[in-house]
């Protein structure tokens, strides 16, 4: 047998079984929260729930500190929704048959991930795909400081509505102020800011990050009336004030004793997912309120992170601290990109001189990273759902992880070229033709690791699997190869 299920899979089989925690319905299980039996495989424990519920609620608490903070009950009222997806236009100068064809199935491969969604980081990543794909001006990756003013990412605003129409706004200030960035700080917000996460993150300390640039893009927006009035919003204030309330509920979280804030609400734990949804929430505030202490604070963490998952003797990141130290190809994925969207994000600000030696040297780890990982394509031109693994089945190609990782290399060309060379972009293309040849001809993205954690983050081939991150993963990676042109 491949890996043992043990006792943990009998339990996982009922859990599945349950009818409370079919989709839709609600769920106080965190999955990723539950106890780690010695005998069972480290394959077992999901990072990403998978149960496709929009109403999973969550309890957690802290000794207060310079914010009141309170239990976390905010729920993601997402339902899907039909959303007008336009086509879009490819950049004349790629001539890939390849990119040709994703980019006729952009809005088809996003509306998928639109029905789907449910959890906070499939909704943040789906959010951060719409950005990237239609409003990019409003990223860190194309920023113009001005675009709150122009074309409305009506799409996400959709999206985000439905998933925090559950917040509680108990305490919010019902005005707008001047300045929306008094609000990122206790020191300095109008109104107290109450220390609680946009919307449950099932366990996770760090998933619900991932929504905090959108709400921040929606606060911004909220002082337009005609945005306002057109959606019915609240007060920009209470918009800025819940991103605030967010970033305290951050930094209210579990840390070691070197500052690593956890992935985990209430223990400490290290996953390379954090890597992606912590780090670039306060980097992008960093860049909209022109704030050079969050970029320190997300430099910061993303080193933290980085130098306890870096595996300097194959240049890979290991996915977890301890139950699950193995080489994901996601996990990888939702490191770099996180790191290059920290990145960006300060270059964007004119900020990047005061930063330049801590900057430079993840630079140079990300090149190194990319390079091992370009090393490890399998005859599909696929990263091995596990690399530097023995079992065949835990080293099929995952479609899912090498799009994400070709995401994040085409904004990393663009960022620095001088790190890269022909033989990382040839198997950058390599690669994306491989994500490519697993989309089916109605928009899904296959061959994807199992969203639904049946036997663990494992891809069964010529399975008929289904994943929201997948979907916005594989449109995150046509806007980055849009936009670095090649």
């Amino acid at each position: 047998s491949c890996f043992s299920l043990v006792t943990f899979a009998e339990s996982r089989s009922l859990l599945r079984s349950t009818p409370s925690l079919k989709a839709g319905v609600t769920s106080t299980i965190d999955k990723r929260a539950m106890d780690h039996p010695a005998s069972s495989s480290p394959l077992l424990h999901k990072s990403s729930c998978g149960i496709n519920s929009a109403t999973s609620t969550s309890t957690t608490s802290y000794v207060a500190s310079s914010v009141a903070i309170i239990s976390s009950t905010s729920t993601s009222g997402y339902t899907a929704r039909s959303v007008d997806l336009p086509s879009v236009t490819p950049n004349p100068a790629i001539t890939a048959s390849s990119y040709i064809s994703l980019t006729n199935d952009i809005p088809a491969i996003l509306n998928h991930a639109v029905d789907i969604s449910s959890h906070s980081w499939e909704l943040g990543t789906l959010t951060e795909a719409l950005l990237e794909v239609y409003n990019p001006s409003l990223t860190p990756f194309e920023w113009d400081g001005g675009a709150f003013g122009g074309d409305v990412p009506w799409a996400m605003f959709s999206v985000l509505l439905d998933t925090i129409s559950g917040y509680n706004w108990t305490g919010a200030p019902n005005s707008d102020p001047n300045n929306l960035a008094d609000y990122l700080d206790p020191s300095t917000a109008p109104s107290p800011l109450i220390s609680q996460p946009l919307v449950s993150g099932l366990g996770s300390l760090g998933d619900p990050n991932s929504l905090g640039p959108a709400v921040w893009v929606l606060a911004k927006f909220a002082q337009r009336d005609d945005v306002k009035g057109e959606l019915s919003l609240r007060c920009a204030g209470d918009y800025a004030w819940a991103v605030g309330n967010q970033l305290s509920y951050l930094k209210a979280g579990f840390t070691s004793a070197n500052g690593t804030i956890s992935d985990r609400d209430g223990y400490f734990e290290v996953w390379s997912d954090m890597g992606g949804v912590i780090p670039p929430f306060p980097a992008y505030l960093g860049l909209a309120t022109y704030n050079s202490s969050l970029f320190n604070f997300s430099l910061s963490q993303w080193t933290l992170e980085a130098s306890a998952l870096l595996d300097n003797s194959v240049q890979l990141y290991r996915h977890i601290n301890d139950f699950d130290a193995q080489f994901w190809a996601t996990g990888h994925g939702w490191m770099m990109l996180g790191a290059v969207r920290v990145l960006e994000s300060i270059n964007a600000s004119g900020q990047v001189g005061q930063f330049w030696n801590v900057v430079e040297g993840v630079e140079t780890q990300l090149s190194a990273v990319f390079a091992a990982l370009f090393g490890q394509l399998d005859d599909d031109n696929l990263l091995p759902d596990y690399m530097l693994q023995a079992n065949s089945t835990l080293s099929i190609g995952d479609a899912s992880g090498t799009a994400v990782v070709v995401a994040a290399y085409y904004r990393f060309v663009k960022l620095c070229p001088w790190q890269v060379n022909n033989k990382m972009n040839a198997s950058a293309s390599n690669a994306f033709d491989g994500v490519v040849a697993k989309i089916s001809s109605d928009g899904w993205l296959t061959q994807v690791f199992d969203p639904e954690w049946t036997n663990g983050w494992v891809v069964y081939s010529g399975s008929n699997l289904r994943s929201p991150e997948a979907q916005s993963f594989t449109a995150t990676m046509w806007a980055a190869r849009t936009a670095a042109g090649f």
